[in-house]
């Protein structure tokens, strides 16, 4: 059997934490050039020796692109993503070359196995919005959870994401940015407790058979919505994780922000907040001008957003807003695909 050939684009930095974004098609080999000052140049000039982040692809197109985008970046954005993964900021290549190139592959493979019998197989919970995406930063920084998938609800007849309204064609596009496989699971515009339970049950049942054994929320801090997941979950062995609960909203809100997060507004209780802020860029702006009764995070349904760009995403999800209805008494924005931005 012929093996895919691997690309890695990498970041690279010195005590100083200046940073160096490459591509290779040998990572082991090339952070061996740069340890041992074989490569002239930047990385030599600024004694840059120290792997903080790397991903892999098998086309050498993305390589070359995911490398230009990085570059293309602002520092806190680069910051952020290698926070992802890397949170402190540890040298990945640590014990790659105790004794030879060749060895120390084997040495990698067999930490990188190691590293992955540990980690806990999870599903996530996945609206599009912000607290979701959150979630997901926050688990793999964690290095804790092996997502195996993300979990959302499409209302189909609308063929949206529910509550949210965004089009499915857009969720299934931030899975694809963000490297994820994305399970759907289909329920009537008029669904009830019983409909959504028994369909969710149907499907979570699969993943536990499979060896999941958790589903990972965005859930801030309503006691009620916590309480309905675990009790459910707890029907058929499972377990929630809530890796932002507790957290003060408004400062989760402008860590967002801080985090180079972009998302708009997709849906607005209209009973709370005024037509404006429907179709917005979730920004200082946005959390300026909220009234002081609405939670900075929308955590009480007051308003829901879909993220389209990130530390987390590989590409940005690129689309524009449509046309703005009143349904309900809560105000949704039609966000329209565009082609994507590389």
């Amino acid at each position: 059997m012929v093996m895919a050939k691997q690309y890695y684009v990498y970041i690279m930095t010195n005590k100083s934490k200046t940073l160096y974004t490459g591509v290779t098609d040998n990572l082991e080999r090339r952070v061996y050039e740069h340890k041992k000052k074989l490569l002239g140049g930047f990385t030599k000039r600024y004694n840059i020796t120290k792997l903080v982040y790397y991903e892999v692809t098998n086309d050498i197109h993305v390589a070359i692109g995911r490398e230009k985008q990085i570059k293309g970046w602002l520092r806190r954005k680069k910051v952020a993503l290698i926070g992802t993964v890397n949170p402190q900021w540890l040298d990945l290549s640590e014990g790659w070359f105790r004794d030879d190139l060749h060895d120390s592959k084997q040495n990698v493979e067999i930490k990188v196995l190691s590293n992955n019998l540990k980690m806990e197989k999870v599903l996530l919970g996945w609206s599009g919005g912000k607290d979701s995406a959150m979630a997901l930063y926050e688990a793999q920084r964690s290095q804790k959870y092996e997502i195996v998938s993300l979990l959302t609800t499409i209302t189909e007849d609308y063929d949206r994401v529910s509550m949210h309204g965004v089009r499915r064609t857009l969720v299934e596009q931030q899975a694809q940015s963000l490297g994820l496989p994305l399970e759907e699971v289909f329920i009537s515009k008029s669904c009830s407790d019983e409909e959504y339970e028994s369909k969710m049950r149907q499907t979570l049942t699969v993943f536990k058979e499979n060896g999941v054994s958790s589903v990972i929320f965005g859930d801030i801090f309503l006691e009620g919505v916590r309480r309905y997941r675990e009790e459910n979950l707890a029907k058929i062995g499972m377990k929630g994780i809530f890796p932002i609960w507790g957290r003060d909203t408004a400062e989760l809100a402008r860590s967002f922000i801080a985090l180079s997060f972009e998302a708009i507004t997709t849906c607005v209780d209209s009973k709370v907040l005024d037509k404006k802020f429907i179709g917005r860029t979730l920004d200082e702006e946005f959390l300026s001008e909220l009234p002081p009764a609405v939670d900075p995070a929308g955590e009480n349904g007051e308003f829901h957003s879909f993220v389209f760009d990130g530390p987390i995403f590989r590409e940005q999800i690129a689309c524009t807003v449509g046309e703005v209805v009143l349904r309900d008494s809560f105000y949704f924005c039609d966000l329209l695909p565009k082609e994507r931005v590389r």
